[in-house]
């Protein structure tokens, strides 16, 4: 949570909302690897490779996830204009269900 909050402060994010989890559970064992090789050898260089190298990862993806629901929302509300203000009247089908009002 604090790279978010770090790149915000840089200006670098426009909102601290970007997450690195999906990044790190993907890649557990090297994130535990490089973890143990910057306490035990001082292998920093190791580590920030790593890391950037999951921040252009993980951004790909959430690019891809935002541009999704983009597409999904201007899909939905073509569709939601096509049905309320249509030239032909639409109807909508809604399945029902009946229920016994049978009292014991």
């Amino acid at each position: 949570m604090l790279i978010p909050l770090f790149l915000y402060k840089k200006g670098v994010l426009s909102s601290p909302d970007f997450y690195m989890s999906g990044y790190l559970e993907a890649h557990c064992k090297i994130y535990h690897k490089r973890l143990r090789a910057v306490s035990r050898d001082g292998a920093w260089t190791a580590w920030c490779i790593f890391f950037l190298e999951g921040i252009i990862q993980q951004s790909a993806e959430n690019e891809q996830k935002a541009r999704a629901i983009l597409a999904l929302y201007e899909q939905v509300k073509n569709r939601v204009v096509d049905l309320t203000i249509s030239s032909k009247p639409t109807r909508l089908k809604f399945q029902t269900c009946s229920y016994s009002t049978r009292r014991w």
